[in-house]
């Protein structure tokens, strides 16, 4: 993982995965795109595949800069696949409901 948030969020998608039996697995930064007509290379962090067979990208990021939006929606328009961002307000409430719930939360 490339920071503790990415790696409690794992953790979190773990929990899920195990209590609810939804997620069929979890995968982290498996495949790289290029994407939007500046051809830039990026990787999502994570690909969820649930059991129908339905998968989506999820991005976790503190902040977002100029690059990471260029990328982010370079994606949706190229790929037409789904991709979902975490950030931080979304962290603080993943965070609040199972900091103590979870081992390891970093």
């Amino acid at each position: 993982m490339r920071s503790s948030m990415e790696a409690n969020c794992l953790r979190f998608l773990q929990f899920v995965q195990k209590r609810y039996g939804v997620i069929e697995s979890i995968l982290y930064e498996p495949l790289g795109f290029t994407v939007g007509p500046q051809k830039i290379r990026y990787v999502p962090d994570f690909k969820i595949t649930y059991e129908d067979g339905y998968s989506l990208f999820l991005e976790v990021k503190g902040f977002l800069d100029y690059s990471s939006i260029a990328k982010i929606q370079g994606f949706k328009k190229t790929t037409g696949l789904d991709l979902y961002y975490i950030g931080n307000q979304e962290y603080k409430r993943i965070e609040r409901n199972y900091k103590y719930r979870l081992k390891n939360w970093e």
